[in-house]
């Protein structure tokens, strides 16, 4: 794994960001989301996510001089051809991740539609708040102007190998 590892470095008040990539702190302090980040800190793990609405849009800051260790979600599938045993491991991590992921966005949408009176979700039958859900995880919901249904449709795939 550790010749997949690419080292970069990043002057202070530089971002630091690829998009699928995870992130090690090696030297330096970085910023991200309101948190402080040094040496052995990671970020990115939600690279496995082929689900781009559930990836984390944040971009890190270099505080400082730093050096970062990067891996890249090819990278890490050319690892697991070689390891077939760390599969199951990243399924899971991947699984995990997308759950936690998954149910925060629903509620922020949820909580956001309601709160402007946009959605009354005790108006909802089962197959409406299936729909809802599968909208908002796959990127295409949209509140309607027209004031009929609370969501509308409009394209996006998910799923990490």
């Amino acid at each position: 794994m550790s010749r997949n590892l690419k080292m970069a470095a990043y002057s202070p008040n530089e971002e630091v960001f690829s998009d699928r990539t995870l992130f090690i702190v090696r030297r330096g302090i970085c910023a991200l989301a309101g948190r402080i980040l040094v040496s052995g800190h990671t970020w990115g793990e939600d690279m496995l996510l082929s689900n781009e609405h559930l990836r984390s849009k944040n971009h890190a800051r270099s505080l400082s001089y730093s050096f970062v260790l990067m891996l890249h979600v090819e990278d890490m599938a050319d690892i697991v051809a070689e390891f077939p045993e760390a599969r199951a491991r990243l399924k899971w991590a991947q699984v995990q991740i997308a759950i936690v992921r998954g149910v925060r966005k629903i509620a922020e949408v949820t909580k956001e539609l309601q709160k402007s009176g946009s959605m009354s979700e005790e108006a909802m039958t089962d197959e409406d708040r299936l729909s809802f859900f599968e909208d908002v995880l796959r990127g295409r919901f949209s509140p309607d102007a027209s004031g009929g249904s609370p969501f509308a449709v409009d394209g996006g795939p998910s799923d990490f190998g």
